[in-house]
C-alpha cells in the first residue's frame, strides 16, 4: 500500500483510490487455538445440519462487502443453477482475539480497537445482506467445527494465502468432507488488483523479480483490470428454513454479535478512537463506501492529492483508504472505476 500512496502519476493514484472496497476486514482465520481467550465459543453439538435442505455457505473472511464479492457471487450462482439456498456465516476465531491471544512477539494478533472495527463490520454486512432478503450467520469458534457441524453441500471463500489461513482453509475442508463426502471448499481469488489468472508470461508470483517497476511495466502493457461484479440481486439468496437457523445456543445465531468483553478485552477503553483524531473511522462497507464518495466526488479531493500528500493536516490530504484495508490484501477495482470517472 506505501508504494501505491507514493507513486506519482495519475494513473497509479487511480490504483491508490481502489484500494478501498476490500472491505472486509481482517479476521485473519486460524485453525490453532493457542491462547483461546474468548469467553462465549459457539456450541457446534447444538448446531442443526442443513442436511435435507442443500445449502451452500458463503464464508466471510477477510471480504465484509456484498459488492464485488467473486465468492458471494459464485455461491448465488451456483445455488440457482441447482435448486440450493445460501448461507452467509462469519466466524469470529478464537485464534485470533483477546488480550491473551498473541504473536510469538508477545504483540496482540488482534488489538481491542481492530476488534470494534470489525464488529461494526460485521454488523453492517449483516444489516445489507438483510436488505437482499438474506441474513447472516455469526459465530464464535474454530472455523472448521463451525462449518463441519453445518453439513453444507459446498462452502465458498476468499482465497488466501498465508500460513494461519491456508491452515485453517485445510481444516475446514476436511471437516466438511467427514459431514457429507461430496462438499467442496471453494476457493475463490479476490487478492490482486490484476486476477492471477490474467498476469502475463513470466509476471505470476513465482517467477516475479525483486524489481518492482519492471514487474509492474510488464504487467501494466500485457495485463487489464477485471471489472468489479455487482451484488447479487436482492431475493437471490434464499436462506434455509427459519428452524434450522433458530438455535438458542451460545456463541451463535442468527442475531448473535459477541461484545468485546466476550472476544476476551478486559480494558474497553483501549477500543476508544481518540478525540483529538481528524474523522472517525467507522467498520463496514457503509462507511467505506461514504468516504469514497465523499473524498472523490463530494469534496472533489482526487484532483488536488498530489499537492496536499504531504501537507499532514486535516481529514482530507490523502484518502484515509487503509483502515478499510485487511492485511496482505490487494485494491478492489470498484472504487479504482469510481476514481477513472472523476
Amino acid at each position: 500500500t506505501t508504494h501505491f500512496f507514493a507513486a506519482t502519476s495519475e494513473r497509479w493514484m487511480g490504483r491508490v483510490v481502489s484500494s478501498l472496497l476490500l472491505i472486509t476486514m481482517a479476521a485473519m482465520h486460524a485453525a490453532g487455538a493457542a491462547g483461546m481467550s474468548l469467553r462465549a465459543t459457539a456450541s457446534t453439538a447444538g448446531l442443526k445440519p442443513l442436511r435435507g435442505h442443500a445449502t451452500r455457505v458463503v464464508w466471510f473472511r477477510n471480504n465484509l462487502r456484498i459488492d464485488d464479492n467473486s465468492a458471494l457471487v459464485a455461491a448465488q450462482e451456483a445455488a440457482a443453477g441447482r435448486g440450493e439456498r445460501v448461507l452467509p456465516v462469519f466466524i469470529f476465531d478464537p485464534s485470533q482475539y483477546g488480550t491473551a491471544t498473541t504473536t510469538k512477539w508477545g504483540s496482540e494478533k488482534t488489538s481491542a480497537m481492530r476488534a470494534q472495527f470489525l464488529c461494526e463490520a460485521v454488523a453492517d454486512l449483516r444489516t445489507n445482506l438483510r436488505a437482499m432478503d438474506s441474513g447472516l450467520l455469526v459465530a464464535v469458534g474454530d472455523p472448521a467445527e463451525v462449518l463441519g457441524a453445518l453439513a453444507p453441500t459446498a462452502v465458498h471463500c476468499a482465497a488466501e494465502v498465508c500460513s494461519e489461513e491456508l491452515k485453517s482453509e485445510r481444516a475446514v475442508q476436511r471437516a466438511i468432507k467427514v459431514a457429507t463426502s461430496s462438499a467442496q471448499l471453494h476457493r475463490h481469488w479476490d487478492s490482486t488488483l490484476y486476477h492471477l489468472d490474467d498476469l502475463p508470461k513470466g509476471c505470476n508470483p513465482e517467477a516475479m523479480s525483486l524489481g518492482f517497476t519492471t514487474w509492474r511495466n510488464k504487467v501494466e502493457k500485457g495485463c487489464s483490470i477485471r471489472p468489479p461484479v455487482g451484488a447479487p440481486a436482492a431475493g437471490s439468496l434464499p436462506l434455509p428454513p427459519p428452524e434450522l437457523l433458530e438455535a438458542n445456543l451460545e456463541g451463535v445465531g442468527m442475531e448473535f454479535m459477541p461484545s468485546l468483553t466476550e472476544l476476551g478485552y478486559e480494558d474497553l477503553a483501549a477500543a476508544t478512537q481518540d478525540p483529538r483524531g481528524v474523522m472517525r473511522f467507522e467498520g463496514g462497507e457503509t462507511a467505506a463506501r461514504a468516504r469514497v464518495r465523499g473524498w472523490i466526488w463530494d469534496r472533489d479531493c482526487l484532483k488536488d492529492y498530489f499537492n496536499t500528500r504531504n501537507g499532514m493536516l486535516g481529514a482530507d490530504y490523502s484518502t484515509k483508504f487503509a483502515p478499510w484495508l485487511p492485511p496482505r490484501r490487494r485494491p478492489p477495482p470498484r472504487p479504482l472505476s469510481s476514481g477513472q470517472r472523476g
